[in-house]
């Protein structure tokens, strides 16, 4: 189990989607977060783990697929939002959210 007090605040996107803070979330979960300048894109690794994010495409690399979540990241306040989906689908965290902006990520059994 991993809690971490969020710097940057959740929302909700137009379609209703839980959105969150991308590289924060990624850090407290040991993942190295980088921006790709050349490609435009953020590149998350963890030992054999590599994936990226493409801010405004609903495409998410993982595992050399290309998964598809129904929400593009967002970029607000110069940083990257996902949804939460992403924690459990490309992370594979369950990741719950209280009211005062603590998040509570564990391992998926």
């Amino acid at each position: 189990n991993t809690e971490v007090m969020l710097e940057n605040d959740i929302y909700k996107n137009e379609n209703g989607t839980v959105m969150i803070p991308l590289r924060q979330v990624s850090e407290s979960l040991g993942y190295k977060v980088t921006w790709n300048d050349q490609k435009k894109y953020v590149e998350l690794s963890k030992g054999a783990y590599w994936m990226y994010v493409k801010p405004g495409m609903d495409d998410y690399n993982f595992a050399r697929m290309i998964l598809k979540l129904g929400a593009v990241p967002e970029t607000k306040h110069d940083r990257i939002y996902v949804p939460l989906d992403f924690a459990k689908e490309i992370l594979k965290m369950d990741v719950y959210i209280s009211n005062s902006g603590l998040i509570n990520i564990m391992e998926e059994q």
